[in-house]
């Protein structure tokens, strides 16, 4: 959605067709009236769907997809994940050798994932490996996960290996006035799961702050075990409330002190990764506490500035001082620069000039 917007607002006079299914509620209602970009959703493809019923919804897909590259004739092409790759790789391959292909990763599959994983994701990978070494753009979204990605693949540096991280638009930003008093609300928004995540671990943790702390969770897509655990916990100290749509989120952050992010990297993927969260709770203004387990957000620990952005052992949160972590006497303010339009002429400079 940020990619679309941008691309909308800087380059009206390009004609651009995004194909998707239409499970993402965000984007089904996500609508540029009287735009260049125009919407293909195809088909509905949901987790609780039949196998038959997912397969052929796919199918769907890479048909619809295929019928309008062969009806519009692009000059590039831009798909997202290894399971949008089929169309492009046989567009390319057997139709027209010469396409532009960009490729961009919001995930990073390990070879073991591949192979385990879903079949059809692995046959399409073997695939579109073939792209490879011929593609425009190759991209990551940091620089951990892009070169595991490169060594996986055995590619060297002649490929055009990119980071392209997922930031939010600069009008989320907020500044707001420090507020430490009690309780401190804490905010959490997106999947939770008790197998993936530290949720017990802080929902203990906030028990036994007895009052000092607020946590509310906004989502809709919690596993059953997640939902029966904080059902039982049965408290009005930690609020369970239904997801809100994307370009809502800066309302509700406006709210909170802090963002906590929970995944407690059970695989590669969440270990080398920093979160959409991270960056959305910074350009509202909150801080950000991550689990230890999670490198990939290293890199952005915060040093005598706020908001803050620390680094917590979920499995010892008993030893975790929140009146120190809330602290900014010695600290300066110091505002987020991670925002989309800072990164995404990296990739549009070279897109739109395919055209």
């Amino acid at each position: 959605m940020n990619m679309i917007d941008f691309i909308h607002k800087q380059y009206q006079a390009k004609k651009v067709i995004v194909v998707t299914s239409s499970c993402n509620i965000d984007l089904e209602k996500f609508n540029l009236k009287g735009s260049n970009i125009v919407f293909k959703r195809v088909a509905r493809l949901e987790k609780q769907q039949g196998s038959y019923t997912r397969y052929f919804n796919y199918f769907l897909f890479y048909v619809r997809c295929l019928l309008l590259l062969l009806k519009n004739k692009p000059s590039a092409v831009l798909y997202y994940e290894t399971l949008s790759s089929f169309p492009a790789w046989i567009y390319k391959k057997f139709i027209n050798k010469k396409l532009p292909v960009f490729i961009h990763y919001h995930e990073y599959t390990s070879p073991s994932e591949y192979k385990k994983g879903m079949k059809m994701n692995h046959f399409f990978h073997k695939r579109e490996k073939w792209l490879y070494k011929t593609a425009s753009w190759i991209s990551h979204t940091n620089s951990d996960r892009l070169k595991l990605f490169l060594k996986d693949e055995l590619l060297n540096n002649n490929v055009a290996a990119n980071v392209l991280p997922n930031y939010p638009s600069k009008a989320w930003f907020v500044k707001k006035e420090r507020n430490n008093s009690l309780p401190v609300k804490i905010v959490y928004i997106g999947a939770l799961s008790l197998d993936t995540m530290h949720t017990a671990s802080f929902v203990k943790w906030v028990l036994s702050q007895e009052g000092n702390v607020i946590w509310d969770i906004y989502s809709n897509n919690i596993d059953l075990p997640a939902q029966q655990f904080l059902k039982e916990v049965d408290t009005n100290i930690i609020r369970l409330h239904k997801g809100v749509n994307y370009c809502e989120i800066p309302l509700i952050l406006k709210n909170y002190t802090v963002g906590v992010i929970l995944y407690n990297g059970h695989i590669p993927n969440y270990i080398f990764n920093a979160p959409n969260k991270l960056f959305e709770y910074l350009a509202c203004g909150l801080d950000v506490w991550f689990p230890i387990e999670m490198k990939g957000c290293f890199p952005y620990i915060t040093n005598g500035t706020y908001p803050k952005v620390l680094p917590l052992d979920f499995n010892k949160l008993q030893h975790f001082g929140l009146e120190v972590a809330l602290n900014t006497d010695n600290c300066t303010y110091k505002q987020s620069d991670f925002y989309y339009e800072n990164i995404y002429p990296l990739l549009t400079r070279y897109l739109i000039k395919e055209h």
